[in-house]
Formats: structure tokens, sequence, C-alpha cells
């Protein structure tokens, strides 16, 4: 399959969860009303910005396919199932070494496997790790469970 299509159906699909998660959240979240979506205490507030945050992801990967060229065939990754297996390794560590630990896993996974280039790669780790940490932990004050293994107290949850 031509990866333009395959990036396109991803796209359809992503806008398809995130529109399916905004109808969904005022009939599965109690007190999730319109006024509600906006407070940041409510727990509505949450899903409704990861939704609206994937259904624009998705819509801006379909309309970047419609005006792109086509690829190369070297811009394909060679292993789309090991980074996929690395992204399940670092969901898998999550509730044994913590949230932050288990997107490094994740990454470091991905990084091998797609052959980045390490500077960038660290960089990019950095920034993201730092992100997610400011947005959900400091921000929406997102409460991150404890690890489940016996960790030293520097390590980050």
């Amino acid at each position: 399959m031509e990866l333009r299509v395959r990036e396109t159906m991803i796209g359809v699909a992503g806008a398809s969860l995130g529109t399916a998660v905004l109808l969904l959240v005022p009939a599965q979240v109690p007190g999730a009303t319109i006024a509600a979506i906006g407070d940041m205490r409510s727990p509505a507030f949450f899903p409704v910005l990861a939704a609206i945050i994937v259904l624009a992801g998705a819509t801006g990967i379909v309309l970047a396919q419609r005006r792109a060229e086509p690829p190369a065939a070297e811009a394909m990754p060679t292993r789309p199932w090991a980074a996929m297996a690395a992204v399940i390794a670092g969901g898998t560590a999550v509730p044994f070494l913590g949230i932050y630990a288990g997107l490094l896993v994740a990454m470091l996974g991905i990084g091998v496997v797609l052959r980045t280039r390490p500077l960038a790669f660290a960089i990019t780790t950095a920034v993201s790790l730092s992100a997610v940490h400011l947005l959900f932990a400091r921000t929406l004050r997102v409460v991150f469970p404890d690890p489940t293994l016996p960790l030293p107290s520097w390590w980050p949850h």
C-alpha cells in the first residue's frame, strides 16, 4: 500500500476517534456539560482536550496528504512493527517504572528502530518529556500513578 494512502487512512481513523470521543464524553462522563468543559477541574476537561488535539492532528495529516508530493521509496520506515513493539513496551513499563520512564522507553525504542540522529533524538526526547510534565503534571494537575517497583527517591514520578 502506498505511503500516502496509508497516512490518509491513519488521519481518517484519528479524526474518527477524536469525533467519537467528543460525541461520547457527555454521555460517559458525569457532569460533562458544555459549560463544564471549559473548567480545568471538570472531569470532562481532559478527555475533551485530548479529543480536540487528536482531531486537529488527524485533520492536519489528511490535509497534508492531499497537498503532498508522492513520497520517495526510502521515506517509509523499514520496520513499523518494531516501532509499534517499542511503544507497547513503553506502555507496559508505565505501571512499574512510572509515566516518564515508560515514555522514555517508548521513545528510545522508536529512536533505535527508525535510526534517528542521536543529537536530534536526544533534544526531541527531552523537549517531549518536559512538555508532558509541564502540561499534564503542572498545568492540568494530572496525578500520575506511582510506580509499583521500589525505586530510588530521585526517580521521576
